[in-house]
């Protein structure tokens, strides 16, 4: 059984949600740290590179759609001020 849009947007609102709950009142000691999320062009992977930066870690998003990650490198920058680069692969063909 597949997952609907409309349950994988609700369950990105409320990543989205719970990061912010989680900032607020806990320090994961992971400000300053590298990451890469792969996928994070849209649902899973787009929350999790969101908290990852709303964290204070740097980032290097992946996804197929450059275009769409270069929209989400100006998003996570204009909203977290985080550092952010985006690599367009295929990682299923790499």
């Amino acid at each position: 059984m597949g997952v609907t849009r409309d349950a994988l947007c609700s369950l990105t609102a409320s990543l989205s949600l719970i990061s912010k709950f989680i900032g607020d009142y806990m320090d994961l000691g992971i400000r300053g740290k590298k990451a890469i999320v792969c996928g994070s062009s849209r649902g899973l992977g787009k929350s999790c590179a969101i908290a990852l930066a709303e964290a204070g870690v740097s980032l290097v998003i992946n996804g197929r759609n450059q275009p769409i990650l270069d929209e989400w490198v100006k998003e996570i920058r204009r909203s977290t001020g985080g550092k952010v680069t985006s690599v367009a692969a295929d990682i299923n063909t790499s």
